[in-house]
């Protein structure tokens, strides 16, 4: 038991430091937003990529406030050794309960093993589990090599071919059991009394009947059958204790019956399938032939995402933009051309960066009748990444309770994922739509890399030229030439900026499936680059209705963009030919 000397308020804020390291996200990239809000000058929405990994803040707490709760703790365990313990030792009456730290249950080497069997609803005839030595393994009795490696592997007999290396955390669960609570001298048989062949298994909520004695090792939640140095030792778990607190285990050679939390039972009712190994799809390592997909470390480049099934409209590819100068990380090229954001694509993609994780599997080695059972002949969702040389085809069925069906590459495993739910920190990405990847504003460029911008309206038009120098100190700046602006008009940097952000500021209020309407534009936006190899983009605004314009970029898009935002770019454009001052985007 720790006493109330053994806290610190060191030892606290190192916890709790310790404890928000832990729950940091792994498994998606985040970009960090960085951007001159006065001038958009260095970047544009997406800004300077740069890895960031998201995390899970806690709530801020005063130094003092963690030293008054610790305070709280010690007074009351003062209080606890002052009085309760006391009314305790002078307690003359005896119990056949008895409370201790910890008990050892069951305390057999590891090494020793030579083969588990285990019994329970889902393997009422059991399976059992061996050790597989690694080829340059000399020493049998050894669990690792000289460099740290194991020198075996468990496997399950019948299921070689399958990575089932979760069986060793039930192994570590049944040698090194502990308890805090056992009954002793009860006159119940111990596990070697029992005949394992003859049981019928309970099912594994049974609970504890009216009787104390009640402790359901005749039809048991669970027997686990060791063989080590040849001899053989039986754990055999029964119900759960009223309490909650844990289920009833008797062990060989032991009277007592103690009670073990389900927390150090893993495994224990679960079907061998469900031992699959954690990664159902092993994360992208960097090498030689994918290094120039890298920056700074991190992924920052793809070939294709390609995403279908049931759950979308229609299919969806996204890829890095064609430009390596653009600022755009991810755009898709069907079913239109659009920015994504880089967020939705990121949670994607952390397949290829951490890896795709399960938790177990519907089926090992399945038919055509397991495939039309989960939906897997017709997909809910399509998922295919393609990155140098990673390449990932996954099908997922609609999901079941919590958990989607899911098979790799065609595989014979049927795994089971976890459905996302559906909130910022775990979203549902694998049926991510359309809508959901698209990024909200429709064009995204650094001005620092543009030359000019015309601006064509049904009956007006202006071309602003951007003439970009390097100050003596190395700073980048530009000043603007615009033919149509009134007589002495000087359109500042600055003035410029603010007009700029306002295209930036075109976003998409919904998506339509209608084609581009069959009228003239009532503005064409086109922009040059510095980079004179770079093609123009076009950017066309077609009446819609009273409070939309259709949105087109380079002939492509679907998306309506608020009459107001159109508009204001009609009158701040006269705003800045007449040199009235044109305020900053708030």
């Amino acid at each position: 038991m720790t006493s109330p000397n053994d806290f610190n308020e060191k030892e606290t804020f190192d916890i709790a430091e310790h404890n928000q390291s832990e729950t940091a996200e792994e498994g998606s990239i985040k970009k960090k937003i960085e951007y001159d809000e006065i001038l958009f000058e260095n970047s544009t929405v997406f800004g300077t990529s740069t890895v960031t990994v998201k995390k899970r803040k806690l709530k801020p707490l005063t130094k003092g406030l963690i030293i008054s709760c610790v305070s709280i703790v010690i007074a009351a365990a003062i209080l606890a050794i002052t009085f309760i313990i006391p009314s305790m030792t002078d307690d003359s009456s005896t119990s056949s309960l008895t409370s201790t730290p910890t008990y050892t249950v069951v305390d057999i080497d590891v090494d020793a093993i030579e083969r588990v069997t285990v019994l329970n609803a889902n393997h009422p005839d059991g399976y059992s589990m061996y050790k597989e030595y690694a080829t340059d393994s000399s020493d049998s009795e050894s669990s690792a090599t000289s460099s740290g490696t194991p020198k075996y592997t468990w496997r399950v007999e019948g299921y070689e071919k399958y990575d089932l290396s979760s069986a060793k955390y039930l192994v570590e669960a049944a040698v090194r059991m502990t308890s805090n609570k056992k009954y002793e001298s009860l006159g119940s048989p111990n596990a070697d009394d029992y005949e394992i062949g003859d049981f019928t298994f309970a099912d594994s909520n049974a609970k504890d009947g009216d009787s104390a004695s009640s402790y359901g090792f005749d039809s048991p939640y669970s027997a686990v059958i060791i063989e080590h140095d040849g001899n053989v030792f039986k754990i055999i778990v029964g119900n759960s204790a009223p309490d909650g607190s844990g289920r009833y285990v008797t062990v060989s050679g032991d009277d007592s019956i103690y009670v073990v939390n389900e927390t150090k039972l893993p495994y224990f009712n679960s079907d061998c399938k469900d031992m699959i190994g954690l990664l159902a799809v092993t994360y992208m390592l960097k090498n030689d032939s994918n290094s120039d997909y890298y920056q700074d470390g991190a992924l920052a480049r793809i070939d294709s995402i390609k995403l279908g099934g049931t759950c979308r409209s229609s299919n969806i590819t996204i890829e890095s933009p064609p430009d390596e100068l653009s600022a755009i990380s991810f755009v898709t090229t069907s079913p239109v051309f659009r920015a994504c954001d880089e967020d939705a694509v990121n949670y994607i993609l952390s397949i290829a960066t951490s890896g795709l994780t399960n938790s177990g599997s519907y089926v090992l080695g399945y038919t055509d009748a397991d495939l039309e059972k989960f939906g897997l002949n017709t997909p809910y969702s399509t998922i295919e990444i393609n990155i140098a040389d990673f390449h990932v085809s996954l099908k997922f069925g609609e999901a079941i309770d919590g958990y989607y069906p899911c098979i790799v590459n065609g595989s014979d495993i049927i795994y089971r994922i976890p459905v996302g739910e559906g909130t910022e920190d775990n979203p549902d990405w694998i049926s991510f739509k359309d809508t959901d990847i698209y990024y909200e504003s429709l064009y995204l460029e650094y001005i620092t890399g543009i030359s000019s911008i015309n601006m064509s309206f049904a009956d007006k038009q202006a071309t602003f030229n951007l003439n970009h120098t390097v100050n003596d100190n190395g700073t980048k700046t530009f000043s603007v030439d615009c033919a149509e602006a009134d007589d002495g008009v000087t359109i500042s940097r600055q003035q410029m900026s603010f007009y700029y952000s306002r295209i930036l500021n075109l976003s998409a209020e919904s998506i339509t499936e209608d084609a581009i309407p069959e009228v003239d534009p009532y503005l064409t936006i086109t922009v040059k680059y510095t980079d004179e190899s770079r093609t123009p983009d076009v950017i066309r605004l077609y009446k819609y209705s009273t409070r939309r314009y259709f949105y087109t970029l380079n002939g492509q898009g679907n998306a309506l963009v608020s009459a107001k935002t159109v508009e204001d770019l009609y009158d701040r454009m006269n705003d800045l030919l007449s040199g009235v001052e044109i305020r900053r985007l708030n």
